[in-house]
C-alpha cells in the first residue's frame, strides 16, 4: 500500500468518526476550545488567617533513619553527606523497589555499616544512604532538620 493511499484511508476514517460525534462538523472546521472563566480573586485575608510557614522539625539521625524505614515504599527526599568522598548529596528515593534487581546478594549487611539501601528515582539505580551523614529529610510533606 502506498503512503498516499494510507493517508487517504486515515482521512476518510477521521471524517467518519468526526461525523459520528457531531454530524454538523466537517474536516475543515475549526473547533475552538471552551475557555474556563477567570477565577475571581479572593478578598484580602486578615493577617491572622494567613498560614505561617512551619519551622523545620528537628530529628536525631536514628529518628531520621526510622522515618525513612517507615515510608514503606513511598517517595522521600533526603540530603546527606556521602561516606566515600564527603560530598553533599540530595536524592529522591524509595524503599522496597525490587523491579530492577539483577539477582545475587550484598556481600555485607548495610545495617552494620550504618547504611540504608534505597532506589534513587532520578538515577534509576540503587544507592546507599549514610545514616550518620543525613542532614535533611522530607517525607509525607513534612521537612525535617536532622541534627
Amino acid at each position: 500500500m502506498k503512503k498516499s493511499e494510507l493517508k487517504e484511508i486515515i482521512k476518510e476514517e477521521f471524517k467518519r468518526i468526526l461525523k459520528e460525534q457531531d454530524p454538523e462538523l466537517s474536516i475543515g472546521d475549526r473547533i475552538e476550545p471552551e475557555l474556563e472563566p477567570e477565577p475571581t480573586p479572593e478578598p484580602d485575608k486578615p493577617e491572622s488567617e494567613i498560614p505561617e510557614e512551619q519551622p523545620l522539625q528537628n530529628l536525631s539521625k536514628l529518628e531520621a533513619a526510622q522515618k525513612i524505614r517507615d515510608t514503606k515504599g513511598k517517595m522521600f527526599t533526603v540530603t546527606f553527606i556521602k561516606k566515600s568522598n564527603g560530598e553533599k548529596r540530595t536524592m529522591n528515593a524509595r524503599l522496597g523497589v525490587k523491579a530492577y534487581l539483577r539477582g545475587g546478594v550484598l556481600p555485607y549487611d548495610p545495617n552494620t555499616k550504618g547504611l540504608i539501601p534505597v532506589y534513587d528515582i532520578q538515577a534509576k539505580d540503587y544507592r546507599m544512604i549514610n545514616i550518620q551523614g543525613i542532614v535533611n529529610l522530607k517525607t509525607g510533606g513534612i521537612e525535617y532538620n536532622v541534627i
